[in-house]
This record gives structure tokens, sequence and C-alpha cells, in this order.
């Protein structure tokens, strides 16, 4: 038996389910990056870390109004920074996460398309020295299905588009490994699953060119998330029937503009800035203190920063970029280092700086040079559970190939 090309084995099996081979087009795109290089954490200096990332997309266009996007990407970080986890910041050590999807697109008209989509991503996460990566106590599935409706191509607005995910996170480490934990807030541990939650979001974006040089894009946001088996916590410390509901609303916005173009050199610059709101019927009851704090996950958060970017002769680049937080919670009260309790609510900055590097050696091959500083501070000094005040910063230097 004669071997087959992947191409031409494709083809074959698209014209058993009714695709003709001839409209058959397929175009692969992949990505590997691996780096290497040093973190930093308060302080503390750590030995030769790494950071990888990779992508496959073979794209497959099965006619002039339909194409099939397949998706493989991954990534790999060992870097001590904190992550939002769980309702707050806590100090991670290393990460997996390996994610497959698959988007159709379908063209009504030149305007109009549609793009149902599926995905699958698995993270695995460890927050101390002493867990192994793969048994984490955040490890987790995500699951999610939506259709995205676009319409293209207008002389001001470029594309606007509507979405529908829904998509399910579970915490399949989490019974197994706390579920009698005193480390976290009594509210934790309500349940067996009380982790897990599915959510139903619904998101509007756009983009719009006023003029050639000039971008401006914008989304918006709506979110709510139930949980499976997180029970609402009472002022007596005791748990109602009825279970934690999270309303997410985040507002974004970026405007680029291409400032210049001397003989090889490009630049370009530009803003980004958004808003997330989160309300929450849950609350906190601070078993040492015998303490209720209602609303404890309410908070407002905006964000704002510049990024600048410059390429020479196609083949060296640049990009900076700077970006501020600021959390504001409702109603989750402040600690001094003692725990105590003060009467104003908590207040997070966060300032982020980061920069990016390429040099194309050939066509597919380029050095990639990458570095960040981040520094939190907060008026919440008690750090038992969650990270309000840290500084950490990383450089990694590799390379990266595309095919």
């Amino acid at each position: 038996m004669n071997a087959r090309s992947p191409r031409a084995a494709l083809a074959a099996a698209l014209v058993l389910l009714g695709v003709t081979a001839r409209a058959v087009e397929w175009t692969p795109v992949a990505k590997i990056d691996l780096l290497g290089g040093q973190f930093f954490f308060q302080g503390q200096n750590t030995s030769f870390s790494g950071n990888a990332n990779w992508l496959f997309s073979p794209g497959i266009r099965l006619s002039d109004s339909d194409a099939v996007v397949p998706l493989v990407t991954g990534q790999y970080r060992r870097t001590r920074e904190v992550r939002e986890l769980v309702g707050g910041g806590f100090l991670t050590a290393e990460s997996l996460d390996n994610a497959v999807a698959l988007k159709w697109i379908h063209l009504f008209s030149s305007e109009w398309n549609i793009k149902p989509n599926l995905s699958y991503k698995n993270e695995l996460i460890t927050d101390s020295k002493d867990e192994k990566l793969g048994y984490g106590i955040f490890d987790y599935h995500k699951f999610s299905a939506g259709v995205e409706l676009e319409r293209a191509g207008g002389e001001l607005f470029k594309s606007v588009r509507q979405s529908l995910t829904a998509y399910a996170v579970r915490f399949y480490h989490y019974r197994a490994l706390s579920a009698q934990s005193a480390e976290f807030g009594a509210e934790v541990n309500s349940g067996d699953r009380v982790l897990d939650f599915n959510a139903y979001d619904y998101t509007l974006s756009a983009d719009a060119q006023p003029r050639e040089a000039a971008l401006i894009s914008g989304s918006l946001l709506a979110s709510v998330r139930p949980y499976r088996d997180q029970k609402i916590v009472t002022v007596s410390g005791e748990y109602q029937n009825s279970n934690r509901l999270d309303i997410y609303a985040v507002g974004t916005l970026s405007a680029r503009l291409s400032v210049a173009q001397w003989g090889n050199l490009e630049s370009a610059a530009g803003l980004n800035g958004g808003y997330t709101r989160v309300f929450s019927n849950q609350s906190n009851y601070d078993a040492q203190s015998t303490r209720f704090n209602p609303g404890y996950y309410d908070y407002g958060e905006l964000s704002v920063g510049p990024f600048a970017a410059a390429r020479w002769r196609k083949v060296l680049s640049a990009a900076l970029s700077y970006d501020f937080t600021r959390r504001a919670y409702d109603h989750r009260p402040a600690q001094d280092a003692a725990g105590l309790y003060g009467a104003r609510a908590i207040r997070m900055d966060t300032h982020t700086v980061s920069l990016a590097a390429g040099y194309d050696l050939t066509k597919r091959l380029a050095l990639k040079l990458s570095g960040s500083y981040r520094r939190a501070t907060s008026n919440m000094l008690y750090e038992s559970t969650y990270r309000y005040n840290y500084w950490t910063a990383h450089y990694f230097a590799g390379l990266g190939w595309t095919l």
C-alpha cells in the first residue's frame, strides 16, 4: 500500500464527508519558544529557570464559505509569581498548561460570519516547593463551548463581535488534598467541591479605525458564575442551603497608533485600559477572631498603561509596556501584621514593567529576550493566606521557532 501525505489523507476523508477535495486548503501554523533565565522574589535569587510555550494550528479551508481551525497550545513556567486564585493572590512556583480547541468559521456573506467553538484546558500549578507538578491543590480542568457572531468590513468599525460562552472549571485534586484544611477561610470548607464553578459569559467587542494609522479596540463582558458546592456562610459561621454566585462585569479599551516610519525603522505606541467589577453573595467568617465579614469578594479594579514597539529592517524588534492596577475591595477589611482588623477596606496597587526583544536569525528562527518587574503594595499587612505586598522580577533569553 502506498503511503499518502497528510494533506491527501485529509482530502480523502473530507470527500467521504461530502466536501469536495479541490476546495480543501491546509495552512499549518506552528510556534515554539524555549527560554531560560532567572527570577527573583522579595530579593531571593534563584538558580537557572525555564519558560516555554508552543502552538500548532493546521487551519483547514473547506470551501469559500467554511473553514475549520484546530488549535493545540501550551506553556510551561518555573517562576515564583503571585497569581489570582480562589479569591486572592497566591504565590506559585511552577505551572504547566495545555489546551486544545476547535473553531468552525462559516461565512454568510462578505460581512457576516459565525464561529462556533469548543475547547479544553488543563493547568497544573504548584504553590509550594514541596508540591510536585501534577499533584497541586489548584490543578484544574476547563471545558468550554461557545459561539461568536461577527460583522466585518465597515468603514469605521472594521469588526463588531458578539459571543456567548459557557464553561466549567473543575479543581479535581481539591477534595483529596484540602477538604479539611484550616488554611482557608470558613467559606472554602463548606463542601467537598467548593472551588468548582460554572460560568456563562456574554461579550460585545469591536475594532474601529478612525484613520489609517490608528486602531481602537474595546470590549464589554458580563459573566455569571454559580458555584456547585460552596454554601453561603452566615453571621454565625453556619452555612445556608443556597450556593455562592458571583457576577463579573469587565470593560476594556485599547488605542494603538502607528507613530512613524523613518527609513527601515517602524514604530507604534498606544494605551491600554480596563475596569472590572465583581459582586458576590458570599461572605467570610474568621473563626480565629469570631468575626463575620460580609461582601468579602466584592471589588472594583482599574488598570491603565502605555506601550511602545519598534521594528528595524524587519529583523530586530523591541516592545516596552507599563501597567498600573488599583484594586479596591468594597468591604474586605484591612488588617495589621498581627491580624487585628482596621476600619478601612483593602486597597492594593500593582505596578508592572515589561520588556521584550527579538532578532530574526533566519526566516523561521529568532533570538528572544524578555523580562519584567512587578511591585504590589497594600494597606493589608496580614498575609497568612493571600499575598498583598511583594515584588518580583525575571529575565529570560532563548530561541523561538515559527513555521
